[in-house]
């Protein structure tokens, strides 16, 4: 989450459709072979970090409509402008429920990004206008595209996300057309460097193989006698004992399909045994190895993992492969042009913050805060 929060935040797209996407980029931990196959990935549970010992005094929820929260390069920002700012994003949000102990600190946490935000765009709205910059609607549909590949979804998808946290879709592309405004004002103040060559490409290509590529797969069915943590030395032995005479009715001419079907107390025996296929990694070292030695047809010796006792047999095998550079070279132009621009953004972003002249009312200074990660609505 971190790697995009605080241009989007600073930038103005939905503060609550950002934490929440971000918890959609985590990679799925390696399958055991002790373990059912699923094709759906569990839920990923909102993590809520801790508040500081001593939360700061929050912004008050009601204030003077002419309260001045900040004041930039003359303009008077009042609280309650910022309030209004932050009302969808309390609005059915439990964190800021008055009866959670820690809705003060989080109130803060967003009243401070908020004013954040409209600093940002105060000053660059005020850059757009002198330079006469203008954003189609193609480039918006662009921006909208990126942001969708960034977190492994279609527009449709990211169009469904936005009506499922209650936000409008258009209001998202207004945020969209916005942000590609900021970045045509980077880009005109500073022609070229956001520019990719053809060496970059190479380079980021050959980095990056594993990326584009398909890896090496095998397809495998076991034989699991599965081991309890409770059993005693005895009871291993038997078991074991229980894996060799299965192994010895493989290696004798037994179906192996119906020996684990009978016998397996892994989920897969339903399937006679059957992980389909997987990579070097998904499943448990030992089991791993195991499976990525042999040759398709030939069946293990008795394999020990953390589950139990295993016979493992290779039934396909699909040989790694990488795509040539010309199929996923307009892939990777739209990643090192979208790193690049990213980057010039947030300097510019901190060159003209820094040449603007921004005041706050006593009391009304941001806190250093770390954002907390909002649970969904």
């Amino acid at each position: 989450m971190q790697k995009l929060l605080t241009l989007l935040i600073l930038i103005g797209l939905v503060l609550l459709l950002t934490l929440t996407l971000a918890g959609c980029n985590k990679k799925t931990p390696p399958a055991e072979p002790g373990s059912a196959p699923s094709d759906a990935q569990a839920p990923v549970e909102p993590v809520i970090p801790e508040p500081s010992p001593t939360p700061p005094t929050p912004a008050p929820a009601k204030d003077d409509a002419n309260e001045v929260a900040v004041t930039i390069n003359g303009k008077d920002i009042t609280v309650a402008h910022i309030n209004e700012l932050m009302a969808p994003q309390i609005s059915g949000n439990p964190v800021f429920d008055p009866d959670n102990p820690q809705s003060a600190q989080y109130r803060k946490m967003l009243y401070d990004s908020t004013v954040e935000m409209v600093i940002v765009e105060t000053i660059l709205e005020a850059r757009i206008a002198n330079a006469n910059i203008t954003v189609t609607d193609a480039e918006v549909d662009a921006e909208l595209g990126v942001l969708a590949r960034a977190y492994g979804m279609t527009m449709e998808q990211l169009r469904a996300q936005a009506q499922q946290l209650g936000q409008s879709f258009e209001s998202m592309r207004d945020q969209a057309r916005k942000l590609r405004s900021y970045m045509k004002l980077a880009q005109a103040e500073n022609p070229g460097l956001t520019d990719v060559n053809d060496a970059e490409v190479l380079k980021y290509y050959e980095d990056n193989k594993d990326r584009f590529g398909t890896p090496e797969q095998v397809r495998a069915s076991h034989i699991l006698i599965k081991v309890e943590p409770t059993d005693n030395d005895a009871v291993k032995q038997q078991k074991r004992a229980k894996a060799e005479e299965l192994l010895k009715q493989v290696k004798e001419g037994g179906d192996f399909a119906e020996l684990a079907r009978a016998h397996s107390d892994c989920p897969s025996s339903t399937r006679g045994g059957d992980l389909d296929f997987f990579a070097r990694g998904a499943m448990v070292p030992p089991f791993d190895q195991a499976a990525f030695a042999l040759e398709t047809g030939q069946v293990s010796d008795i394999v020990e993992t953390s589950f139990g006792y295993h016979i493992i047999k290779a039934t396909d095998h699909k040989e790694g492969s990488t795509p040539a550079l010309e199929d996923v070279k307009a892939e990777i132009l739209e990643n090192l042009k979208s790193s690049k621009e990213r980057k010039l953004l947030r300097a510019y972003i901190d060159k003209a913050r820094a040449s603007a002249t921004i005041t706050y009312p006593p009391g009304k200074e941001p806190q250093p805060q770390r954002p907390p990660m909002m649970p969904q609505p």
